[in-house]
């Protein structure tokens, strides 16, 4: 009894640090626990979550004031960051002005002039491109399923291609030993090409 008794207690001042600081309302959509969903209700004990497949979920109060907790709507706008990869053999700067291009024609991209595009790593099969721009909070999820739908397309027109991993799956065990002979026997001529023989 003690120990349930605690865990309530802990629930209850959790849930008054919470009434306190706000760092949610209810319709807030929010990340807790590993959870994602839209705030509906708040009580001294719990806290619930409606999830984006219309599941509602109940966390206790001590449990979302003591984990990390991302308020997806608390700001008017948010920042999309989006990653592209394109092959070695593509013109990086074409790429870079197609991206470019692309976010600034979206009617729903706000402050274009602070939309940024660059190389963001060289990945081991491909370089990879970085989009940043900013949308209003609500049009976030809409504004990323065009733009990445509308720079794919673009890029195929452009001839620009999205390197993804290839699998090669050899089911007669001869031809491996028959592709490991031939690779030792081109590795021996090529030894002795470089040493004179």
């Amino acid at each position: 009894i003690g120990l349930a008794l605690q865990d309530t207690l802990k629930s209850v001042a959790a849930g008054v640090m919470l009434a306190i600081f706000r760092p949610f309302r209810i319709g807030d959509y929010v990340g807790v626990a590993g959870l994602e969903g839209t705030i509906t209700n708040i009580t001294p004990f719990t806290t619930s979550l409606r999830q984006i497949d219309n599941k509602i979920v109940s966390i206790t109060n001590d449990k979302v004031w003591g984990d990390p907790l991302i308020n997806f709507t608390a700001e008017p706008q948010r920042r999309l960051d989006l990653f592209f990869d394109i092959s070695y053999n593509d013109d990086i700067d074409h790429a870079l002005r197609v991206v470019q291009d692309v976010a600034n024609e979206h009617p729903l991209v706000l402050n274009r002039d602070t939309t940024w595009v660059g190389v963001h790593a060289l990945a081991e099969s491909s370089v990879q491109l970085r989009l940043r721009a900013w949308v209003a909070t609500p049009d976030f999820i809409q504004v990323r399923a065009d733009l990445n739908k509308n720079i794919k397309q673009t890029f195929d027109r452009e001839g620009i291609s999205i390197p993804y991993p290839h699998q090669v799956q050899i089911e007669d065990p001869r031809i491996v030993k028959l592709k490991l002979e031939q690779l030792k026997a081109e590795a021996a001529r090529t030894a002795d090409a470089r040493s004179g023989n």
